[in-house]
């Protein structure tokens, strides 16, 4: 049995490995030989997370072609979403919402991957997140939306995404900080003034057919 274990240990070190470098030849391989789909290496990574912090789209396909979970049970979110989330790995996260992955999901503090892509500066997807559905004004534990993400974070470029689709000013009250990176935040707070006019441009773009991309 424990010569079982060691070898299982060994195979999904391997797999993570294979995938992380997106070695879709080793990964496909390495499943052959019986390494285990869902195994973590000594990270506490599966390989469907290592290629998703990477970016291995086509890796990651594969992966949950041959059944890979897309959510851990144990923490009710998707690891490897919130890493492509973490790591702005676009296709990935394009690839793991194909392959069902909960665009609602929260960690511990309530947060969405919305608001981590929100607070993290990653504009293309939080558009992706929101073409998919998410919604826009989501709280977590404390009462943050995205929004809220973005301007303490000093995110202008997402906060004209989340304006663009609609998304509330009204809990903006709650944003506050200490005055590092004021000029981000100014700017935000520029945005800010102008949601109107902007969700009123988007209505129209979108009545005229322009895609949201």
């Amino acid at each position: 049995m424990a010569a079982e274990g060691a070898r299982a240990d060994t195979q999904a070190n391997a797999l993570c490995a294979a995938a992380g470098c997106g070695d879709a030849g080793a990964v496909a391989k390495l499943l052959e030989q019986g390494a285990p789909l869902d195994g973590e290496d000594t990270h506490g990574n599966t390989a469907l997370s290592c290629a998703a912090r990477q970016g291995h789209a086509d890796v990651a396909r594969l992966l949950l072609s041959r059944g890979a979970s897309v959510t851990d049970e144990t923490k009710q979110y998707s690891p490897a979403m919130r890493k492509a989330v973490l790591c702005d790995r676009i296709e990935t996260v394009r690839v793991l919402l194909e392959h069902g992955a909960d665009l609602e999901a929260r960690d511990r503090a309530g947060e969405t991957l919305l608001m981590r892509a929100s607070r993290l500066h990653r504009p293309d997807v939080a558009r992706l997140l929101l073409d998919a559905g998410a919604d826009v004004d989501a709280k977590d534990r404390v009462g943050r939306d995205a929004v809220i993400c973005a301007l303490m974070a000093g995110r202008p470029e997402v906060l004209r995404v989340l304006l663009e689709r609609g998304a509330s000013t009204v809990e903006v009250n709650y944003f506050g900080g200490d005055s590092s990176g004021s000029l981000s935040r100014s700017k935000c707070l520029s945005v800010l003034q102008n949601a109107e006019r902007i969700q009123r441009w988007y209505r129209r773009l979108c009545m005229c057919g322009a895609p949201s991309s």
